[in-house]
């Protein structure tokens, strides 16, 4: 990005920006995610084969979260990525389309829209891609039905280790592998798509830590169904900010206000420098300020106003 950046090669810079904000949404991020599609978004010459990552990301955030129209960037990530009979491109916008319905409680149409572009995805030769797919196909069948609910559609060819997993119905092994790999909410979704008790309970947890309250709902649901209890549902106002900020990043708005610099951010909160500079995007960002000075003018005015 930075070698970008300095030649003006404004279209890969934006590129880049796509799949570092899908960097934060694979991570658990959902916040700083969420503000860095947005933000590439709203770029004025934004490349149509651009707006693809950063749509998907988006449409996953407000489909984990609930919170936004998810039918908007879904809609409009599958018209750019339809267009293009990529698999690269189909791929992650199938993926977002069947993730929001089976957090919908739709696994039926999960399954379905699976199937309806697997033929396109099938022949590719990114197990990753294949897999985020094909992982839908026989969306929470029993282990005995699997291979009956792919309807034909058998998966051939190799897909990623913790795809595999999926497919053959061993999901605490998948959870296992997705958390090795650092991916939070991914773990919790096998949990959840599992079945079982216990991991089903492991799941909400998860997705409560993350702030995917839609899937954590949608997993509660699932435990409600079975007649097994579950656990609270956070607080709106124990989850929630004016300005969508995370926990986190209301401790680095604090220290923000201090004047604190990105290296003292880090060594109060025990993190990285370069977490710290993520942090402090992320909440520029969300609070609509272009600098660290644009964001203190915005306290003082605020308080002035007090």
């Amino acid at each position: 990005m930075e070698y970008c950046t300095e030649r003006d090669l404004d279209s890969w810079t934006r590129y880049l920006e796509g799949w570092e904000a899908q960097l934060h949404l694979d991570s658990g991020d959902l916040g700083h995610a969420r503000a860095r599609a947005e933000t590439i978004l709203r770029h004025p010459e934004l490349a149509s084969v651009g707006a693809i990552q950063p749509l998907v990301t988006l449409a996953h955030v407000r489909g984990r979260t609930g919170e936004g129209d998810v039918d908007e960037p879904l809609t409009r990530v599958w018209a750019l990525a339809s267009g293009t009979g990529e698999m690269q491109r189909v791929a992650p916008a199938v993926a977002a389309r069947c993730e929001v319905a089976w957090i919908e409680g739709d696994v039926a149409r999960a399954a379905a829209i699976a199937a309806e572009t697997w033929p396109i995805v099938e022949s590719a030769d990114c197990s990753w891609n294949r897999g985020s797919v094909a992982r839908w196909l026989g969306a929470d069948r029993p282990d005995a039905d699997r291979l009956e609910a792919f309807g034909g559609l058998a998966v051939i060819g190799p897909v990623a280790a913790p795809f595999a997993a999926e497919l053959a119905g061993r999901w605490r092994e998948a959870a296992d592998i997705w958390e090795s790999l650092g991916c939070p909410f991914d773990r919790s979704l096998a949990l959840a798509r599992s079945g079982e008790r216990e991991a089903l309970a492991e799941a909400v947890a998860g997705f409560d830590r993350l702030g995917a309250h839609a899937a954590a709902a949608r997993t509660r649901a699932q435990m409600r169904a079975h007649g097994w209890p579950t656990s609270r549902t956070p607080r709106t106002s124990t989850r929630q900010h004016p300005a969508g900020l995370t926990a986190r990043e209301r401790e680095v708005l604090d220290l923000l206000e201090q004047g604190c610099t990105d290296a003292a951010i880090a060594e109060q909160l025990v993190i990285s420098r370069r977490t710290a500079e993520h942090h402090v995007s992320s909440v520029l960002a969300k609070l609509g300020a272009s600098s660290r000075r644009d964001l203190l003018k915005m306290g003082s005015a605020s308080r002035a106003d007090g």
